[in-house]
């Protein structure tokens, strides 16, 4: 039957080339027939069943083996599509001309909609999820909630109300991010509160039609600065090239990778600062005349810089404003555009100036910061100032400028690959506009190397927080290399990269988790969570990535190996010779063909499961059992021995033994109450049966178990029912197990 059909989509498809595009029929036929070849590698599915340890896994694996197959087959039919369109004019050209015939401001009104449609659509997936705001977005929210509700900024009454729980899931309490304010017993948030003021229509809005709705309606107002963004680097691009392709590509991979899509959607000033620096600087960049009207947008966007963060953004503004002191100067044919444009963003700096006085009782940009509040006589700024300028040692900072982009929990390149493709659009800028890469550089360089050497990083929020108010820098030598690389292997390299990018923002939102990971004092686990995910029972990809948390100790061989790889990389393509490159189709079918291949080893052939925390017991002479990924609800008490705190859930055991089990001795049970319960192994129900008020026993010998390396592998699946009358974290439920 599917035979019966494939041949049926085959002619189908011929008859439509014939149609559209007029080709020969038969010729159609011969090509179309390269496209369905990875459908041959479905032959190898049945050899995922050599490694299996459940039911549920292999449909998993065979599953994604499958789509990766239709993929295949249909990215290898676009390819032919466009063949052909380049032969003769497709159908879809008219769309092409009818979009290119509209006016700028239409342009920009659809590509504004456009972004507004994805970042919003992201947002839904987000909470549909379940994902509320966490890392400093509530205190942001609640400095709007303190607005709307008590109409004041003292956040006291707030906390200690937990206003929070609202638009927070955490039913505990979450740390004040507060300082003492001028009036005793006053506390005022520590964060800025340019972007509270920006989300407080939407939050008033949310909080009126409750539930989902304020979720959604407050990542909306963030949303709004997202394709702000997302319009000045098309505008950006457009005055730049001078051509609407470069500008639509640009608009598209800088909107929908990582980081400019989850900040678009998450409650944090970036993106807003991004949209505006950009702004700035595409107009200073490209005005032939400056005009008042401009030096008053300039000053503004500029000045609004310290109502977003006091003193984060002293090392984008200062490059910025003067860079526009001498633009002004330069093109301005009159004094009053100079004049406006120092006055506007000096008026919007000195409100903000007062603004913090009246609240904080002071004009030191350190009160609304991370570091608290310092004291009138600068002692404790001076104190302060000198340990972060000297007491941090040199590889911490030079680990943080390299974790921003190559850490595999929060660096840019590995969750949005294309970004690497900038370092080469770099040298294609150096090489050819000289001044304009050292302005850039100039102008955003002293944040970001300020930042890592302060040794900041992401913290519990989305991957690359740091370079996110600059973006636009990498966007723009992205730019460069797309220019400067069309139909060269390189481009095809950037393609993958490219769609790699867009699948990671897809998988992040699948495991909205898998964003927030922080490398902070504390964090112990160098893996990041989407690497995880594209790993296997047998391999870590983790093990082969950079990770520079600062809690971690001794070497990391792949910190060393990938600083030096992207030198080679870039020094490689700086010599290189770049030629017009273009895959035949058969070379194409056998490329996809190889990649199906790989990704079948890597992702479909062994289980999907990756084993994480280790926890090693003995159970006596030569008997050393690891347990992995155990619940915080499972305490082992003793070597095998686990009190069980929460009942009415399922409880799995992956662990690993140096010997096949020869004998188990089973025992469950609690003294307190009434449980149904199953064990199985693997997918192998051992027992099924009820507990009452006793603890039961059993033995099995002979158990099934999955190689792994030199080792036994084994998954016990204990499913608890509740009993309403007993609290399992009070009286806990006992599994014991015994070698």
């Amino acid at each position: 039957m599917i035979f019966l059909l494939l041949v049926a989509l085959w002619a189908l498809w011929a008859r439509l080339a014939v149609r559209f595009f007029g080709q020969a029929g038969a010729g159609v036929l011969e090509q179309d027939f390269q496209a369905f070849l990875p459908l041959l590698l479905l032959s190898f599915a049945p050899t995922a069943l050599g490694h299996y340890i459940g039911a549920a896994d292999l449909v998993t694996r065979l599953r994604l083996f499958l789509a990766a197959v239709v993929v295949s087959v249909l990215y290898l039919k676009a390819a032919q599509v466009r063949r052909w369109g380049e032969a003769k004019t497709p159908f879809w050209r008219a769309w092409s001309l009818k979009y290119r015939s509209l006016s700028t401001r239409k342009k920009i009104a659809l590509l504004f909609l456009g972004s507004l449609l994805a970042f919003n659509a992201g947002a839904l997936l987000l909470v549909s999820e379940g994902t509320s705001f966490s890392g400093d977005e509530p205190h942001y929210l609640l400095i709007g909630h303190s607005l709307l509700k008590d109409g004041d900024f003292n956040l006291a009454n707030n906390y200690a109300q937990r206003d929070y729980a609202g638009f927070m899931k955490f039913e505990g309490r979450i740390e004040a991010h507060v300082v003492p304010g001028a009036r005793p017993g006053s506390r005022f948030s520590f964060h800025s509160p340019g972007v509270s003021f920006l989300v407080l229509p939407f939050y008033a809005l949310g909080a009126w039609l409750k539930g989902k709705a304020l979720l959604v309606l407050i990542r909306l107002g963030l949303s709004l600065w997202g394709a702000f963004f997302a319009i000045q680097v098309y505008l950006y691009a457009l005055s730049e090239w001078r051509k609407e392709g470069p500008a639509l590509r640009l608009w598209l991979l800088a909107g929908l990778t990582t980081p400019v899509f989850f900040y678009s959607i998450h409650i944090y000033p970036e993106i807003v600062v991004a949209g505006l620096s950009l702004a700035v600087f595409r107009m200073l960049r490209f005005s032939p005349v400056l005009t008042w009207p401009k030096a008053a947008v300039c000053g503004l966007f500029l000045g609004s810089f310290f109502w977003f963060h006091a003193l984060k953004y002293i090392a984008l503004f200062v490059p910025l404003f003067l860079y526009g002191l001498w633009a002004f100067t330069k093109k301005a044919r009159a004094r009053l555009p100079l004049a406006l444009f120092i006055s506007i963003a000096a008026v919007v700096i000195f409100s903000y100036l007062q603004f913090q006085h009246a609240l904080y009782g002071t004009y030191s940009l350190s009160t609304v910061s991370w570091a608290a509040q310092m004291t009138d006589t600068g002692e404790e700024f001076v104190r302060f100032a000198k340990s972060l300028l000297f007491e941090i040692p040199l590889k911490d900072r030079w680990g943080t400028l390299a974790g921003y982009f190559i850490d595999q929990r929060d660096g840019l390149l590995f969750y949005a690959p294309v970004y690497f493709f900038a370092l080469f659009g770099a040298v294609e800028m150096l090489r050819r506009k000289r001044k304009d890469f050292w302005l850039l550089l100039a102008l955003t360089a002293p944040y970001v190397l300020l930042s890592a050497f302060l040794t900041q990083r992401t913290g519990y929020a989305p991957q690359a927080r740091p370079l996110v108010a600059v973006i636009w820098w990498l966007v723009i030598w992205l730019g460069y290399f797309l220019e400067n690389n069309r139909k060269t292997i390189f481009s095809s390299f950037s393609n993958f990269a490219a769609a790699l990018s867009l699948v990671f923002v897809f998988l992040l939102l699948q495991s909205p988790l898998n964003l927030y990971q922080e490398t902070t004092r504390g964090q112990m686990e160098r893996g990041g969570g989407l690497f995880f995910s594209l790993s296997n029972l047998h391999f870590h990809l983790t093990d082969f990535l950079p990770s520079y948390i600062k809690s971690g100790e001794g070497a990391w061989l792949p910190n060393i190996v990938w600083p030096a790889l992207l030198v080679l990389l870039i020094g490689g393509y700086a010599l290189s010779k770049k030629r017009p490159f273009a895959l035949r189709p058969s070379a194409r079918v056998f490329g996809v063909c190889a990649g199906l291949g790989i990704f079948f080893i890597w992702l479909v052939l062994y289980p999907r499961l990756v084993l994480r925390q280790p926890t090693s017991t003995g159970f006596g002479p030569g008997k050393r059992v690891t347990f992995y990924s155990l619940s915080r609800s499972a305490r082992m008490t003793e070597p095998g021995k686990f009190a069980l705190r929460e009942d009415g859930r399922s409880y799995r055991f992956y662990m690993t033994t140096e010997h096949p089990i020869d004998e188990l001795r089973l025992s469950l049970g609690s003294l307190q109450g009434v449980y149904d319960y199953s064990v199985s192994l693997f997918d192998e129900v051992l027992v099924r049966g009820r507990t009452v008020r006793e603890t039961q026993e059993f033995k099995y010998a002979g158990l099934p178990s999955y190689k792994l390396g030199k080792e036994s592998f084994y998954t016990f699946i204990l499913e608890l029912g509740k009993d309403a009358g007993v609290r399992a974290d009070q009286n806990p439920y006992v599994f014991n197990m015994v070698f």
